[in-house]
């Protein structure tokens, strides 16, 4: 089959493929080059940087949602972070390829993009064999010894190791509602491409540079748009100019 994906027809087929192989699947779009690595990795933050950033901004967020987590929901916090564009040690993950797709196109530049899909149960299966973990997707716990552990930097003692989970989240807000946001945990700075056994839980496929547009408008079409996914008035004002200003 084709790895490229140049319009949605060849999104749906590499789906179609995709299910075939891994029974479900979660997606991710990025520009080509960049890692499967969550930002607390690529943004070079130290532990004592991290836990700094993560206690003022819950120390802030109150003022600023209406819905913050209890102050020893720890992992509730962390998905709340990484929503909201502070550097986690999650990476965003989607059960949509149309939104995978929407942010590998919006993401991508006048570069190559791909549209990562993950088996979360094979992951899992490959890093925590026979363990409790193993082989259903895990649900973290707001007192789970890893959230923990990734959550607050004296703590990262108790992290055994530098394995990957993938993770059901909470869901915490609309924005996680809209964009159906699931989410790897990492214990290391390896890359999920680059972990022992890949071939059987990751895959990919290159989105040329040459086919952003055609697929930016096909997306628009099934309604796949800013303002679906960041469901706030800024997104909503910024696409009606756009919509009406094309129509009128």
């Amino acid at each position: 089959m084709n790895r490229r994906i140049d319009s949605l027809e060849a999104m749906c087929r590499a789906v179609q493929e995709v299910v075939g192989n891994f029974g479900r699947a979660w997606w991710r779009g990025q520009p080509a080059g960049e890692p499967l690595l969550p930002g607390a990795f690529r943004c070079g933050a130290t532990q004592q940087m991290e836990a700094r950033r993560a206690r003022k901004f819950m120390l802030q967020a109150g003022t600023r949602h209406s819905h913050v987590p209890g102050p020893e929901q720890y992992a509730r916090w962390l998905f709340l972070m990484q929503h909201y564009g502070l550097p986690t040690r999650l990476l965003d993950w989607t059960e949509s390829p149309l939104i995978a797709t929407y942010f590998a196109i919006e993401k991508q530049g006048r570069k190559r993009a791909y549209l990562w899909a993950l088996d979360p149960d094979g992951l899992n299966e490959s890093q925590f064999p026979g363990t409790a973990h193993h082989p259903q997707l895990t649900y973290l716990d707001d007192d789970s010894p890893l959230v923990t552990a990734a959550f607050f930097e004296e703590n990262r003692r108790d992290l055994p190791d530098q394995r990957v989970l993938a993770v059901f989240p909470p869901e915490l807000d609309l924005r996680m509602l809209q964009q159906q946001s699931v989410f790897t945990l990492h214990g290391g700075n390896t890359p999920i491409e680059q972990l022992e056994g890949r071939d059987s839980f990751l895959t990919s496929y290159e989105i040329p540079a040459t086919a952003s547009e055609r697929i930016r408008r096909e997306l628009d079409w099934v309604g796949i748009r800013a303002s679906t996914l960041f469901p706030d008035l800024t997104h909503l004002a910024a696409d009606v100019c756009r919509i009406v200003g094309r129509t009128s």
